[in-house]
């Protein structure tokens, strides 16, 4: 299906695989503070709306992509994969990956945006949109997109520079992007957006820069607001809305019965999202290796070196084990994997690094003979099958700790010889968890620290749920008039609906 712009008027268009309407513009908790609904809840709520199609459009983030494209998948709904960006000057801009190349786009869009500006908030120049541009479909985004925000304000030219711009990066690809709250303000900015886009021979586009699956969740959104503001929820800038709920196809037309065309693209640009993952497939840098060697010729000289080196002569059991565990990484193909571990380790091992491993791969006998783990798996009849298994077809995880007073030195080495594109920190995901959402939910709703005291120096429970069940039975609740009261109830009752939920990342 053709985009349609903004003076054609179409009725519903039957198609076989997308209905009536797709949700474009989608935030989970994976926005870290600005969305509540967990990802399996918004599939779920998809999945009973019929809704084939739905994408995930997380702030500055694609921290819940696999989550969100497995599961979604596994559902029978197809997944598109988005963000929404952060650019120069403050305004947001919604990204959609075409295919694989846009995904790979977008990863190097978000990785440089954070690279150049981390704090307060990362955000990309419009150099870096025309650089990473390719397989990306780009609508001009919420309220706070650049267009919108200027044709709010009244600055049409300057918001026709900037059309002239994303359309000039994006052709045929760029959008208007109309968020339509049916308030009197929404009704006024959704007016002047047509009027615009009509002008400008743009083709518009429905959202409603989803944040919760069902309205009732407005509270939780709030609450998370305030705690990203770091203000109470009373000093909340205005305005806002309880609209930003995963609304029904029926919904949305209501909405937007005077453009059915902004309804119709929403199906069009769904079609045009075609995103294969290439996941399972392991990708490693390159290893050099001398010459006349391949992977498995180079390994297999390496561990049986080093089993001389550990056994000094090997008896017919320890061969059959060293070939058995070589056969079992070549057929899944993590040869290149073990000669970068073992390089690692080796130079830590020749500039007199400490290092430890642990972990199942002490299982193994190769990780042994390389000098990685220092734990002999034939002297204690370690079991190989613990780490690695040919119907497993699964990364193994080969966990090492360095001398932490000279980890900076091995992770130099690491990207001077692999290139620094190739090494990543992996990030931890903290989440809410009874201490931390019962002091923030105080916080934002100015609750006196008087009445908490008790409560606090008595959690002993991970889970605000556990917590709230045992409400009337702790001793420190039976003995506070304040913790048994209806209202306190409520305050559990909110703290609960934080728990388990994405607060911020970490290395």
């Amino acid at each position: 299906m053709r985009p349609v712009h903004g003076g054609a008027r179409l009725a519903a268009i039957p198609n076989p695989r997308l209905k009536e309407f797709v949700h474009l513009h989608v935030h989970s908790p994976y926005s870290f503070l600005d969305g509540v609904s967990p990802i399996e809840r918004l599939l779920q709520k998809a999945k009973h709306l019929g809704m084939p199609a739905i994408a995930l459009t997380d702030h500055n983030s694609l921290t819940g992509t696999i989550r969100f494209y497995d599961r979604a998948r596994e559902m029978g709904i197809k997944p598109i994969i988005g963000a929404e960006v952060d650019v120069e000057g403050g305004y947001h801009l919604t990204l959609l990956a075409q295919n694989l190349k846009g995904y790979a786009n977008l990863c190097h869009l978000l990785s440089e945006a954070q690279l150049a500006k981390r704090y307060p908030q990362p955000a990309a120049t419009k150099q870096m949109l025309a650089r990473h541009s390719s397989g990306l479909i780009a609508l001009s985004g919420c309220g706070k997109g650049e267009i919108p925000s200027l044709v709010a304000s009244g600055l049409l030219e300057e918001a026709k520079d900037a059309a002239a711009f994303y359309r000039s990066v994006y052709q045929d690809r760029f959008y208007i992007e109309l968020v339509y709250h049916p308030n009197s303000a929404g009704r006024r900015s959704i007016y002047r957006l047509v009027e615009f886009a009509r002008e400008m021979c743009l083709p518009i586009v429905a959202t409603n820069d989803v944040h919760y699956a069902e309205m009732e969740e407005y509270t939780v959104h709030e609450l998370l607001e305030a705690i990203r503001q770091i203000v109470p929820i009373e000093q909340l800038p205005g305005p806002r809305t309880v609209e930003q709920y995963l609304k029904s196809p029926a919904e949305m037309a209501a909405l937007f019965r005077n453009t059915p065309e902004a309804i119709n693209n929403t199906v069009a640009v769904a079609e045009q999202c075609d995103l294969e993952l290439p996941l399972g497939k392991p990708k490693f840098p390159a290893f050099p290796l001398p010459d006349s060697y391949s992977t498995q010729s180079y390994l297999r000289e390496l561990t049986l070196h080093g089993a001389l080196r550990r056994y000094g002569s090997l008896s017919t059991a320890i061969l059959n084990r060293l070939e058995h565990e070589l056969e079992v990484i070549s057929f899944l193909g993590f040869e290149t994997y073990f000669l970068v571990v073992w390089d690692i380790a080796r130079f830590a091992k020749e500039r007199g690094i400490r290092y430890q491993c642990r972990g199942s791969a002490v299982n193994s006998l190769v990780v042994y003979c390389l000098d990685i783990s220092n734990v002999d798996p034939v002297e204690y009849d370690l079991l190989f099958e613990r780490f690695m298994h040919e119907e497993r077809h699964e990364m193994p995880d080969i966990d090492i700790d360095f001398q932490r007073t000279r980890r900076d030195e091995v992770k130099d080495y690491i990207i001077s010889k692999y290139g620094r594109n190739n090494v990543a920190a992996v990030a931890t995901i903290n989440t809410f968890r009874a201490r931390s959402a019962i002091r923030e939910v105080a916080k934002a709703l100015k609750l006196p620290e008087s009445d908490l005291v008790a409560l606090q120096a008595g959690v002993r429970w991970q889970s605000v749920k556990d917590l709230f069940k045992c409400t009337d039975t702790l001793p420190e609740l039976k003995t506070n008039r304040a913790l048994r009261s209806p209202a306190f109830r409520d305050f559990l009752k909110l703290c609960s609906a934080l728990d388990g939920l994405p607060r911020h990342l970490s290395v």
